[in-house]
């Protein structure tokens, strides 16, 4: 509250002032007061206003922290849940990379197979060919005598 002090700016005695300018001073002191009594109580309200305001900047802050809580834990289990996934697939990789390897290598062996049975025939066929030939040559042979 203001407490105001009555009295004018330049120096006079008590007593000498005039009636009328001792009630424009109490008039002004009353006036004062209540303009005092108005703004002290708008800084009251204000003040309220402003409390509750700041309990619900502390409230969102708080569901804000939570929040983050929250999706820092929702992050953590996606992340975990892709890094599983990643092994997952990785090991199935391994096992389709393991399979194509025995593959290869059957394949591998196969060809090497069907080369030497290609060899094989080969000189089977030459084999053949040269008791073929020396037979024809013996009957050549018989045939040239007989004539």
């Amino acid at each position: 509250i203001f407490k105001i002090k009555g009295g004018s700016s330049t120096p006079q005695r008590r007593g000498s002032q005039a009636p009328w300018v001792r009630e424009k001073n109490i008039k002004l002191q009353q006036d004062l007061r209540k303009q005092a009594e108005h703004f002290e109580q708008k800084i009251r309200e204000n003040n309220e206003k402003l409390e509750l305001e700041l309990d619900k900047l502390a409230e969102n802050d708080q569901k804000l922290r939570d929040m983050n809580i929250k999706l820092q834990q929702d992050l953590h289990k996606q992340a975990e849940h892709f890094e599983q996934k990643i092994r997952e697939n990785n090991e199935k990789l391994e096992l389709e990379l393991d399979k194509l390897a025995e593959n290869d290598q059957k394949l591998r062996d196969m060809n090497i197979e069907l080369q030497q049975d290609q060899y094989h025939l080969a000189e089977s066929f030459k084999q053949s060919i040269w008791e073929n030939n020396e037979k024809l040559e013996l009957e050549l042979d018989k045939l040239a005598e007989n004539d």
